[in-house]
């Protein structure tokens, strides 16, 4: 089949149909399953029928239990409107009308007595389908009652209340349920607490009367508080049990009547007239608090003075108190209830269609296994074809996405759960009005098919989604984000949005905490401010990914899943900015060096002519006659100058082509070994002239690079060279080879002569010498074109500096030679048949 059936419209309709049905086919083997496990997965009939039979005593045991105890409370309580109810049990359970049979006794009857039975005909030895006996409560009585005692001194009492034993005044104390204040108030003082005031420091008042009911029926309590106490200490003209305190108080109140005359102000008690003397006691009050009930009668216990703000409350409180208990007795009967199914079940009801479905499934349960699996493989191939040909609309290779995959992908995700908790509590609710399974069936199979429309759909939308690039972006969490985030595009606004938005989240969830209101905006709300943080964290994340570029000299601008918006927007665009700049800065210094190298190239070509010139006369005049010693010391050193001033030009040169890369390198396969070997030798007889040892450490088995000849002669020349000539005499120079990790490790180290008081970076730098005083020869382009011609090789070269320990270490990836294609080499073997004179061309 092509590509083109593939993506035509007519195989992804058919694609998903076969999805669909196969996933349906696959939820109806998987309810199979479960249905055959209800069964226990029965070896035999026998097993099978006592099985069934349990099924059926779970729909039927608690009717069973209601009949019984509504039976056996009619007979307790005749008349109280039983006789409907248990008529309407009788009808149920008519061996007219059901298969199902039951026979109840009494667990305690020794005789075996039947208390309750649906089959008249009941013999115990009769011959039954399937047969259970069990044991069930009945619940005959259920009722509370109540039971009074009283505290005569609850100051002392009350921890015995709430902390005591209150089960030992019932009858039986398993009965015991709760207990509560008898009194409506104290119960409430008791639950919310009370209102209650402190006395201290008492005083001593006096109060003048004209007659003795006056004084008798005045309202001390309402001017002194509920702690006052009075007492008629003097009557007119008798003797006075304190006269001097009762005369120097009517002075003073004459007196101060007497001023209030002279000042024009109205007395407010003519004492002058008194004929009755009455002393109040009372107490100032230092507090008011609302405590604990068990807290007022600690403190009345601790000798404090408290009493109840309310004075009708306080003195319930100061006489005895009285709970009241409850108990709760249950009357139970236990029983014993056989049910059973006859052999012949000749009612048409339920039972009999529920045994033949279940009967049916018995007889093929591993055909139910079989069909799962093959509905499962099916599925997967079914689902996968129709996932290749989604959004090929017109059989070409571009994704067409309609409307429909545009809703947030959240929703799509809900339905098929949705679809599954729906298919649950309807499946529930029609199994709880609906005892027939094959009408179960039939509704099981409509909602598994629902539900597997609904996952094709989910599974097809998504395969459209991540196809065509928009499967993060069709989430509702992400189009939040880039709303949310577009609102903010300048500072002032990100400022007063941001303020704005917090002093509103604390106002909300300040209004939830105290009247327990808007909870479902309130997680709407922080749902938004998670999903802030979270785009704050991923931009973050971004902004620092960006950097790390810059940081490994990645210039480009960066791309991000999600665009950054607002300030996050602002900063990943000066970044881009400082790219920009520093691009700028990169190409002007590549621009100098370039042009350096090329003013190095040129000043030492235009040297090379009149150097020439110089080298050559003079090479002629050291073939004339000198007149004079001193002329022919003259022209030696001459020569000598005029021959490293062209080494020097020569070196000039060379590196300006391999710092440029100008150099042609032609990289052969080189034996390493063999190459160091040579270059020792040569240098044998200059180290040994002063007192230098050559220590050469290279295995005996070839390592070959990929290296031109010429010039990695020249970079370990170069390197020998200057260990030549920096090395301290006396010492020893080491030339060692080592493989690992498929590359080649070459290092060269020697004791230097004077102190290294300069980087292994700066050594490698053009015209920088180790012998900063320039005793010795030598230009200090040396290790820099080593450093050059090693880099076009595809090696490196790295200094390191310890002490006096100078250290140059090479490093080149191993060369593995190709092996012959298989062709090849049996074309070049000899043939085993051939004749003895026979050979191969190439062997000829």
């Amino acid at each position: 089949m092509t590509r083109k059936h593939v993506h035509s419209p007519a195989f992804r309709a058919v694609s998903i149909v076969l999805t669909m049905l196969f996933m349906w086919g696959f939820g109806l083997s998987v309810l199979l399953v479960l249905m055959h496990i209800s069964i226990g997965f029965a070896d035999n009939d026998a097993d099978f029928r006592k099985a069934f039979l349990e099924l059926t005593d779970d729909e039927e045991l608690e009717d069973i239990v209601n009949y019984a105890e509504t039976y056996m409370r009619s007979l307790d309580a005749p008349g109280e409107g039983y006789e409907s109810a248990i008529k309407s049990y009788q009808m149920q359970y008519s061996p007219d009308n059901t298969n199902y049979r039951f026979v109840l006794s009494d667990k305690n009857d020794k005789e075996g007595g039947v208390l309750l039975q649906n089959d008249p005909s009941y013999n115990p030895d009769a011959d039954v389908m399937a047969s259970a006996v069990r044991t069930v409560t009945l619940t005959l009585n259920d009722r509370y009652y109540p039971v009074q005692k009283e505290f005569t001194d609850p100051v002392k009492s009350f921890n015995g209340i709430i902390y005591g034993d209150n089960s030992q005044y019932l009858a039986d104390p398993k009965e015991y349920d709760i207990w509560f204040f008898t009194d409506d108030a104290v119960d409430a003082a008791f639950h919310n607490d009370l209102n209650v005031l402190t006395y201290d420091e008492p005083y001593t008042d006096w109060k003048y009367f004209r007659t003795e009911t006056e004084a008798k029926t005045y309202d001390y309590e309402g001017e002194y508080g509920s702690g006052a106490k009075w007492e008629i200490i003097s009557y007119s003209g008798t003797n006075l049990a304190d006269a001097e305190q009762f005369q120097q108080n009517t002075s003073a109140a004459i007196a101060g009547a007497a001023g209030a005359a002279d000042s024009g102000a109205e007395p407010a008690e003519d004492n002058s007239r008194a004929q009755v003397v009455v002393q109040v006691n009372a107490f100032r009050t230092i507090q008011e608090s609302r405590v604990k009930l068990q807290t007022y009668y600690e403190m009345k216990a601790s000798g404090v003075d408290v009493r109840a703000s309310d004075p009708a409350l306080e003195t319930k409180l100061s006489k005895s108190l009285k709970i009241t208990i409850m108990g709760h007795r249950v009357d139970t009967m236990e029983c014993n209830l056989v049910t059973y199914l006859p052999v012949e079940l000749n009612v048409h009801d339920n039972i009999r269609t529920n045994y033949a479905v279940f009967h049916s499934l018995f007889r093929r349960g591993e055909h139910a296994v079989v069909l799962l699996f093959t509905c499962l493989v099916l599925t997967v191939i079914s689902s996968i074809v129709m996932c290749s040909s989604a959004g090929h609309t017109d059989g070409s290779e571009r994704i067409t996405a309609s409307r429909v995959h545009g809703i947030f992908y959240e929703l799509i995700w809900l339905l098929p759960l949705l679809a599954t908790v729906l298919a649950a509590m309807a499946m529930q609710e029609f199994a709880y009005h609906v005892s027939s399974y094959r009408m179960i069936a039939i509704f099981c199979a409509g909602m598994v098919l629902v539900i597997a429309a609904c996952c094709t759909f989910w599974l097809y939308t998504t395969a459209i989604r991540a196809k065509n690039g928009t499967f993060w972006t069709s989430f509702g969490v992400v189009r939040l984000f880039r709303f949310f985030f577009s609102l903010v595009r300048t500072n002032l606004h990100s400022t007063f949005a941001a303020v704005g938005y917090l002093f509103f989240l604390l106002a909300l969830h300040l209004m939830v905490h105290r009247w327990n209101l808007l909870m479902l905006p309130l997680m709407f709300v922080d749902l938004i401010t998670l999903i802030g943080v979270a785009y704050c964290i991923y931009a973050y994340f971004e902004l620092h990914r960006h950097v790390r570029h810059m940081e490994n000299g990645d210039f480009e601008p960066a791309e991000h899943p999600v665009a950054l918006g607002g300030d996050f927007a602002r900063f990943d665009s000066s970044l881009e900015q400082i790219t920009d700049r520093v691009g700028e800065i990169v190409a002007r210094q590549t621009r100098a060096e370039h042009l350096r190298t090329e003013l190095i190239t040129n000043v030492s070509h235009d040297l090379k002519t009149p150097l020439t010139s110089i080298v050559n006369y003079v090479d002629l005049l050291s073939r004339e006659p000198m007149q004079s010693e001193a002329a022919a010391e003259y022209l030696d050193v001459l020569k000598r100058q005029a021959a490293r001033l062209k080494k020097l030009t020569i070196d000039l040169e060379d590196a300006s082509k391999a710092s440029t890369g100008n150099l042609t390198v032609e990289l052969v396969p080189t034996n390493i070994p063999v190459l160091l070997s040579q270059l020792a030798g040569e240098y044998e007889e200059q180290l040994a002239a002063k007192d230098m040892t050559l220590i050469l450490n290279v295995p005996q088995e070839p390592i070959t690079i990929l290296a031109d000849g010429r010039q990695i002669w020249r970079v370990f020349d170069n390197l020998l060279n200057n260990a030549y000539k920096y090395t301290l005499p006396g010492t020893r120079i080491y030339l060692e080879v080592q493989t690992g990790d498929d590359q080649v490790v070459i290092t060269v180290k020697n004791i230097s002569a004077s102190p290294l008081n300069i980087s292994a970076d700066a050594l490698m730098e053009r015209f920088v010498r180790g012998d900063s005083s320039r005793h010795t020869e030598g230009s200090g382009l040396g290790l820099s074109i080593a450093r050059d011609l090693t880099k076009l090789q595809n090696g490196v070269l790295e200094l390191k500096t310890d002490g006096d320990l100078f250290k140059a270490i090479l490093r080149f990836p191993l060369y593995h030679a190709p092996e012959p294609p298989a062709e090849e080499q049996d074309d070049a073997a000899p043939d085993p048949d051939a004749p003895a004179d026979e050979k191969p061309d190439d062997q000829a």
